[in-house]
């Protein structure tokens, strides 16, 4: 059975993580963001996100709805295949000096993926 609703079990955005996120958005009338995960084999999967419309929702995507305060909210998007890469994940937002940056944390790595298969030459 598919369900739509994406948890924050499923997917944990830390509360730095929101606030950039809907500081990036805020401003763009019927946008969502989109994570998605791309590539594998040697060097493990890319994880990334971008804008979506929200009329270009799919009936493959599962949903947040993310509440920051009473005049701040955003909706995320995940597809059903991402959401298997991702599931159990965090995505944090961090600040060290010279330097911000969205993290992933607790990627495929949690489910046994390693990226390391040794076909690319690899250490043996």
């Amino acid at each position: 059975m598919f369900i739509d609703t994406l948890t924050e079990k499923d997917l944990d955005i830390t509360p730095s993580a929101q606030e950039k996120l809907y500081e990036i958005i805020d401003g763009a009338e019927d946008k969502a963001i989109r994570i998605y995960v791309s590539g594998g084999g040697c060097g493990g999967m890319t994880y990334g996100m971008g804008f979506d419309e929200l009329a270009e929702r799919s009936d493959k995507d599962t949903v947040r709805h993310i509440t920051i305060d009473d005049s701040k909210s955003l909706q995320v998007f995940v597809d059903i295949i991402a959401l298997e890469y991702l599931r159990g994940a965090q995505i944090d937002y961090i600040t060290e000096v010279g330097q911000e940056r969205f993290v992933f944390n607790n990627t495929f790595l949690g489910q046994g993926g390693t990226g390391g298969c040794n076909a690319c030459g690899g250490a043996q």
